[in-house]
């Protein structure tokens, strides 16, 4: 009978120090699981049991190896593996962690044990081949794409230390086609963030004869190896003229942005603003994202304000039309019906003031709130306007 009891209590404690494995697994308190499913794993004989605690275990060492630092990273997912041996995704990520810690036999053993339990995983045979030709074995085309195989060769060629273009015959690329120049000059840059073979590029640009599609990419690459080197506005020709040759990349779109952002930032923490204004008025409609409207919010603010000081209401009346048109608060309600009035334009300040009072913070903490006293005072105010404007109806209202 006593025996039967302590079976039960075993039992019963290795489900819940499971539970609270799991609990502390989504809060990401990967110490405390990997403590509860040892322990839960020591004490239990269910093997239901037994194969929750090593799936726990193996993902609590998974998420340590991931958020953790190159050290420990792959001790961790070794650990990971000696619970659950068969998990092919354990051991594609323990290959790729030892191939950065240049342990490249290790890693191509560990693509080999990948490629017997899952070989369609993505990206295993690719990975698989250049890791075996940084070892200086024979490249075998197998289960590669094109794009993949075309990069395979250059990458043999480049090992190999090949000579000119006389030399080396280079497969053709959709991309660039037999471009060694190209080529070259592309995988400096990979390999060197701070690579700006801006010459080598230029040259190849300006040589020509090339299909369009191969332009607009040295084309864009000539703007990024621009920018590496400091010259904005070369970078931004080249993205230009690489856009309208066709490159229709993502990125292009992002760089180009980018490039008005920073200049508008720099601006605007000098104090610029109509000439933040000018830049945002010159920009695409399609880079004019959210930020592009909040920051030209803030120049309009602050041009009407200028205006205001010199007692220009016309002008601060018309910045503060504009403020609002692209990010409206409070505050810039109170300012343009202050304006309104000045100019003695009484339906648009009696609308200002309705939007002020619309606009306002509930919380008492928040700069906008207004008490009750406040908002009284503020309807009374389009009131009046309302009714020098004429609009008895409104003014009532």
């Amino acid at each position: 009978m006593l025996k039967k009891l302590a079976q039960a209590k075993t039992k019963q404690n290795a489900s819940v120090l499971l539970r609270e494995a799991i609990q502390a697994l989504r809060v990401g308190n990967t110490n405390f699981v990997l403590r509860l499913a040892s322990e839960a794993l020591s004490i239990t004989n269910n093997p239901t049991e037994i194969e929750a605690a090593r799936q726990i275990l193996a993902e609590a060492h998974f998420r340590a190896a991931i958020n953790g630092s190159a050290d420990t990273r792959a001790q961790h997912l070794k650990e990971a593996i000696k619970v659950m041996p068969d998990a092919s995704h354990l051991h594609f990520c323990l290959a790729i962690t030892l191939w950065q810690a240049g342990k490249l036999p290790d890693a191509i053993a560990e693509f080999d044990i990948v490629a017997a339990k899952e070989p369609n995983r993505r990206g295993l045979a690719y990975l698989n081949q250049l890791a075996r030709l940084a070892q200086g074995q024979k490249l075998e085309i197998t289960e590669l794409n094109s794009a993949e195989e075309s990069t395979l060769r250059i990458v043999e060629g480049l090992l190999n230390n090949r000579g000119t273009e006389s030399t080396v015959s280079l497969p053709d690329s959709p991309m660039l086609g037999n471009l060694e120049q190209a080529w070259r000059a592309l995988a400096i840059m990979q390999s060197a963030p701070s690579a700006a073979p801006a010459a080598s590029l230029q040259e190849m640009v300006e040589k020509g004869g090339y299909k369009r599609n191969i332009s607009s990419i040295l084309g864009y690459y000539r703007g990024v190896a621009a920018m590496r080197a400091g010259n904005e506005e070369t970078a931004r020709a080249a993205w230009i003229k690489a856009q309208t040759a066709g490159f229709g990349q993502p990125w292009l779109s992002d760089n180009l942005a980018c490039l008005p952002r920073k200049r508008i930032i720099e601006l605007a923490n000098q104090g610029r603003w109509q000439e933040v204004i000018n830049i945002i008025g010159s920009s695409p409609a399609n880079m004019r994202d959210s930020s592009f409207k909040e920051i030209a919010g803030l120049a309009y603010y602050h041009l009407g304000y200028q205006a205001a000081q010199a007692g220009k209401w016309d002008i601060a009346a018309r910045h503060w039309r504009n403020a609002r048109e692209e990010s409206s608060s409070c505050r810039l309600s109170q300012n343009l019906a202050l304006a309104e009035e000045a100019l003695e334009h009484w339906i648009e300040a009696a609308e200002a003031w309705r939007e002020m009072a619309r606009r306002r913070s509930r919380k008492a903490t928040n700069p906008n709130y207004l008490d009750n006293n406040q908002v009284a005072a503020v309807w009374g105010r389009a009131a009046e306007c309302y009714r020098k404007g004429n609009a008895a109806e409104e003014a009532l209202t």
